[in-house]
């Protein structure tokens, strides 16, 4: 008799320690994808910052180059269109390699950070 209930006590304090196991490893769980989440955002946030930055230098640069080609032809609107001629082209090419230059980079990114 006192052997069975030896088992039952032994048996009770696993389920116990069973059951304490599951809510660290849950709650280990919900850390780790806190973490994740987090690191992917500042990433992100990062990431954002300084794409708005280099756009305002381009926008600078950009009109610079369209005044100074209207120094060197003589006409604005020729400039301006030389220069968005060339940021339609741009824009062509990469639309045709989206893949490699925007999706797998950024796909990469995400991956790494959420998966670090």
């Amino acid at each position: 008799m006192k052997q069975h209930q030896d088992l039952f006590e032994n048996a009770g304090e696993s389920f116990e320690y069973g059951k304490l196991y599951i809510q660290k490893q849950l709650q280990l769980l919900r850390l780790e994808t806190s973490e994740r989440i987090a690191k992917s955002a500042s990433n992100l946030i990062a990431l954002g910052v300084v794409a708005a930055f280099v756009f305002l230098a381009l926008v600078m640069f950009t009109i610079a180059v369209g005044f100074w080609l209207t120094s060197i032809l003589g006409s604005e609107v020729t400039a301006f269109f030389i220069v968005s001629g060339f940021y339609l082209l741009l824009a062509g090419i990469v639309y045709i390699f989206k893949n490699n230059l925007i999706t797998n980079p950024v796909l990469n990114i995400v991956l790494d950070s959420i998966l670090d």
